[in-house]
């Protein structure tokens, strides 16, 4: 079935979950605890982080590097490729973090109510009568780079009942980046919730609570964690009625397949990636003393995405220009407000995608709305664009394999509003 893809249009500019409502990530290492950050490393084409290395003690201006050019030049030098877009940075587990990670998910484990084993497993049902039938499902599956343990710094959330009487529905994905990323997205994921609910009770409408959530959550998550080169994307949906709202600052991306004619399925996007190099991104970041630049190999080449830099020295290096967290970006013009846009959901509207640039990398927009379109379930969906997207990261870069995370969401406005959240577990 086909798909086309059109854009998201940009407008200027209650949490109240009981246990059986409340999405439980179940992959591995998600809420795993932290790994002390090693000591400043060089850069390095082979990581799977967006974020930045550690700081050394003194900002100096060492000469920009890729360890292993042999590697570099594997691909072409203006790959789009995760594994040159990123910096190798000291968060990975240390002697003993694995079995306290697998001690953590055990026990994480015991207090869920219900926890999906397969596809298809139901984890809880409620009546809901303001909102069309929606069935959720997410799937989160940590990345892999050979010969080092790697925590999943991705996670998620899916509240399909939310707020005052369960008349609302938000959902949300989260990708960290740097030594405390998996950290940085979990507290982001905690808090967002709430203070939305907050916002919302006080703003009036979904698009001007969620610009005056995002900053809040920034400020929480960076005073409770170490976030001077750490953070994370996030992109967050909130749906009332047939009012549909997203906001997002960095990659993770969000989608809407709706039913074509002649049998296609139309992808409509709900967000664009920012990127340091877009005119008005740029135009901020220079304009509060922030450089954007490429890294340049040992044969001069310049290779990777373009990234946010001081301006006398060659850190972070964070290839977005809107987060959460990463304090020192955010010295020089890397902006925590969300960018906004607005969808009115009709009968032809079918589901909802959120996922990290783990599914993005190499599965276009239209890609994944006709993979989602053909597959009998959220769940099966869910699993298919994991699954999907890590064979392309194993295939394309060597056996390096970014974090991902997906959430589908169906919609039925036929049916009785009942509400179904399902985990996928990761294999």
């Amino acid at each position: 079935m086909g798909a086309i893809c059109s854009s998201p249009s940009k407008m200027s500019g209650d949490y109240q979950p009981s246990p059986h409502q409340t999405a439980q990530q179940t992959a591995t290492n998600v809420t795993s605890p932290a790994s002390a950050p090693g000591p400043a490393l060089p850069l390095d084409s082979t990581g799977t982080d967006d974020g930045a290395m550690p700081a050394s003690p003194a900002y100096t201006e060492p000469e920009p590097k890729v360890e292993d050019p042999q590697r570099v030049t594997q691909r072409s030098p203006d790959t789009r490729s995760k594994r040159m877009s990123i910096m190798r940075i000291g968060n990975r587990p240390g002697p003993g973090d694995v079995e306290a990670m697998e001690e953590q998910e055990r026990r994480e484990s015991a207090q869920k109510p219900v926890r999906a084993a397969a596809a298809g497993e139901e984890v809880s049902t409620s009546q809901s009568s303001a909102l069309p039938r929606m069935t959720a499902a997410y799937m989160s599956r940590a990345g892999k780079e050979p010969g080092y343990g790697k925590t999943n710094q991705d996670t998620c959330f899916a509240h399909v009942t939310y707020g005052p009487a369960d008349a609302q529905s938000v959902f949300g994905v989260f990708d960290g980046h740097g030594p405390q990323g998996h950290e940085s997205s979990g507290e982001a994921k905690e808090a967002l919730p709430r203070i939305l609910l907050e916002e919302l009770a006080s703003q009036g409408t979904a698009e001007k609570a969620l610009k005056a959530t995002f900053p809040r959550v920034h400020t929480l998550t960076s005073d409770k964690v170490n976030c001077e080169f750490s953070g994370t994307t996030a992109v967050v949906v909130h749906v009332k009625g047939s009012a549909l709202t997203c906001g997002w600052v960095g990659d993770s991306r969000a989608v809407v397949g709706r039913e074509g004619p002649d049998g296609n399925t139309q992808c409509i996007a709900l967000s664009a990636d920012h990127k340091p190099d877009q005119s008005q991104e740029l135009h901020r970041i220079q304009s509060n003393n922030g450089r954007v630049d490429r890294l340049v190999d040992q044969e001069g080449r310049q290779v990777g995405p373009y990234r946010v830099w001081l301006r006398y020295a060659w850190i972070p290096g964070l290839a977005m220009s809107r987060s959460l967290g990463d304090t020192l970006a955010h010295r020089v013009g890397v902006s925590c407000d969300p960018d906004i846009s607005k969808h009115e959901l009709t009968e032809k509207d079918r589901f909802l995608i959120l996922a990290s640039d783990g599914v993005w990398e190499f599965i276009s927009n239209e890609e994944a709305v006709g993979m989602v379109s053909k597959a009998s379930s959220p769940e099966e969906a869910a699993e298919q664009l994991v699954t999907a997207a890590h064979e392309r990261w194993a295939a394309e870069e060597d056996g390096v394999v970014d974090d991902i995370t997906v959430v589908v969401v169906n919609f039925n406005r036929s049916s009785s509003s009942v509400e179904a959240v399902a985990a996928v577990d990761a294999a």
